[in-house]
């Protein structure tokens, strides 16, 4: 789980294809991911299912979250939960959790 701009809760599973909700059928829109607006009280689920969302990185001020799910990153809006372009991403490998490091002198924050 990680706290995020837009009072956005997000919470990862693990799993998630194995639960009661998708044994039950219920298999639209079934991603390990979500967003819960805590202004709100509304939930989001997050796209389709990429595979489990094992991390979990909120990018503050910009307004945006990175997300590791089924060993690929993925970048999500804050405001909407929409996805956002993650072709500068390059993952070698497989990414099992995210990190964010940047200070606050940085002037070069991406805006990808």
């Amino acid at each position: 789980m990680a706290f995020a701009d837009d009072n956005t809760l997000w919470i990862g599973s693990l799993l998630c294809t194995q639960g009661e909700r998708y044994h039950q059928g219920a298999t639209s829109n079934l991603g390990c991911l979500t967003m819960f607006n805590t202004s709100t009280n509304s939930v989001t689920m997050i796209d389709s299912y990429k595979g489990d969302a094992s991390g979990i990185a909120a990018v503050t001020t910009l307004h945006k979250i990175y997300s590791a799910e089924g060993g690929q990153v993925y970048i999500y809006n804050t405001v909407d939960g929409s996805s956002l372009d993650n072709s500068q991403v390059t993952v070698t490998g497989t990414a099992y959790d995210v990190a964010y490091m940047d200070a606050a002198s940085d002037d070069d924050n991406t805006t990808y």
